[in-house]
């Protein structure tokens, strides 16, 4: 019997905007680590002129999805400052745990103005949102969504370690999308995938657009406990 499907859709835009935010340029000249060509799409919501290139380890759990670039997750292939502005979002907790600082290393050392790095956090000790959602698709059977899974797998990046890795590299962070908000959306959207199976694929999108609207014209959350994700800045001399 076929599983029921998980159609939790992530807010996208919201994401990105964290990040492009973070560029203050009438050109900028951007490479994506994780990103996908298709995410160019969205930069150009926020740029008239920009050149975007994106390198990421596959296709992950997106089937035909592209980057333009692949490499092997640890060493960026190109040269020190090779782009003005380096972005990664969401992709930092999709790493192991052992290789994240070296990870961020590696960005800031490809970018000539600015590095930013979007990317979900957890408070050490903490029970994760993610950690729920997976529970109750366990208990109905139905398919996990991918990303959330790897999540778990790989444990969301300890605030104190962000913290950490900011200051010794003379960075700032900044805390973002309200946890309560983000999540309660998400997970109604896994009770409409269970109650409804394929059904609910068009409410769902609907509630995924909402969401972008509704983050979008929130103030940012003011503390960790407050937040899901935080956005790492790291400006070159």
């Amino acid at each position: 019997m076929k599983k029921i499907a998980a159609n939790v859709f992530s807010p996208v835009k919201h994401r990105y905007g964290l990040a492009l935010r973070e560029i203050a340029c009438d050109f900028p000249v951007i490479l994506d680590v994780g990103g996908y060509t298709a995410r160019s799409q969205i930069v150009g919501e926020f740029f008239k002129n920009f050149d975007y290139k994106s390198v990421n380890v596959g296709s992950a759990w997106y089937g035909n999805v592209q980057a333009d670039y692949i490499y092997d997750g640890l060493n960026l292939p190109f040269a020190d400052s090779s782009f003005d502005y380096v972005i990664s979002v969401d992709t930092l907790e999709h790493v192991n745990h052992k290789d994240r600082q070296r990870f961020i290393k590696e960005i800031k050392r490809v970018a000539r103005k600015r590095a930013v790095i979007v990317t979900p956090f957890r408070m050490e000790g903490a029970v994760t949102d993610e950690s729920y959602v997976l529970s109750v698709c366990r208990r109905f059977d139905a398919e996990f969504v991918p990303s959330l899974a790897e999540h778990e797998a790989m444990g969301l990046p300890v605030i104190d370690f962000l913290k950490k890795i900011t200051e010794e590299n003379h960075g700032k962070i900044k805390y973002a999308t309200v946890r309560k908000d983000y999540w309660s959306l998400q997970t109604a959207m896994l009770w409409n995938s269970l109650a409804l199976g394929e059904d609910s694929v068009d409410i769902n999108r609907r509630l995924q657009a909402f969401q972008e609207r509704m983050l979008s014209a929130q103030p940012d959350p003011k503390t960790p406990e407050e937040a899901y994700r935080c956005v790492l800045v790291f400006d070159k001399a």
